[in-house]
């Protein structure tokens, strides 16, 4: 877990802390992700650039910023790739050991959210304008579109890499094909949304609100459970692989590990 105050911890799933670190002296940590082994994780932020630790606070590396501040990053699942976006307009592709594979260049505003399919064969980047587009891992273009008219916040692939979900800060949720045929859009109700995630192995989607509220949909666009943080927003989320334990993270530092089966 990270946050304003620039410091990286780590914690046991029980709530005990395993150690923390200062990880950006500049300022507030937006984004970082687990390599697939567990044993290295990359941080980005405001006045930073990439930053590859080991799980005892060492660098492993430090990769070039995005500008002023970096939005998004992501290990791919097969452990090769890492990806990282910001406020560059632009998207990198690396070796999971830090050295650059290829830009993705194409942008024209801040890349909000980057990520890759469930085989590790594809990056899907969107941005503050609503566009939203493909690529493959040598850094070649697939497709592009207009996926909304609001700022994406959030963008996942469901299990099976044959859907991408979006949402945009509004609430908007929107269902595609991996041709960027809609096929579903439905309103979320939460004064605006952070974050979005696919539950891994089931037709289920989570958001997560600026009202404090995580609430799972179907994929016909019903909610079908919803949970709250005590107060404030949830600005991100993510799902275990075991489909049934769901962490979300808020303001005031709170994160909070939830099951399906108390949703």
């Amino acid at each position: 877990a990270a946050g304003d105050e620039g410091i990286l911890s780590i914690w046991q799933a029980s709530g005990k802390p395993i150690k923390s670190w200062p990880a950006n002296t500049r300022g507030r940590i937006f984004t970082l992700d687990f390599s697939m082994d567990g044993q290295h994780i990359a941080t980005g932020g405001i006045a930073s650039g990439v930053t590859l630790w080991d799980l005892s606070g060492n660098v492993i590396a430090q990769l070039p910023s995005h500008g002023a501040f970096v939005n998004s990053i992501r290990f791919s699942s097969n452990g090769q790739f890492l990806a990282t976006a910001g406020a560059d307009s632009l998207a990198r592709l690396w070796t999971a050991e830090g050295k650059e594979i290829a830009t993705l260049a194409g942008h024209e505003d801040v890349i909000s959210v980057i990520t890759f399919s469930p085989d590790s064969s594809i990056v899907a980047t969107a941005d503050w304008n609503g566009h939203i587009k493909l690529w493959e891992t040598s850094g070649k273009p697939i497709r592009e579109w207009q996926g909304h008219d609001e700022q994406i916040r959030g963008l996942d692939f469901s299990s099976d890499g044959r859907r991408i979900a979006t949402v945009d800060r509004a609430g908007n949720v929107r269902l595609w094909s991996h041709t960027a045929q809609q096929e579903l859009e439905f309103f979320t109700y939460q004064s605006g949304v952070n974050t979005l995630s696919f539950i891994p192995g089931e037709d289920l989607l989570i958001t997560g609100g600026m009202d404090g509220t995580a609430r799972v949909w179907d994929l016909d666009g019903r909610q079908i459970a919803e949970f709250t943080h005590q107060e404030g927003a949830i600005w991100e989320l993510t799902s275990a692989s075991d489909g049934y334990t769901i962490l979300t993270g808020g303001d005031f530092g709170e994160i909070r590990l939830w099951t399906i089966y108390q949703l």
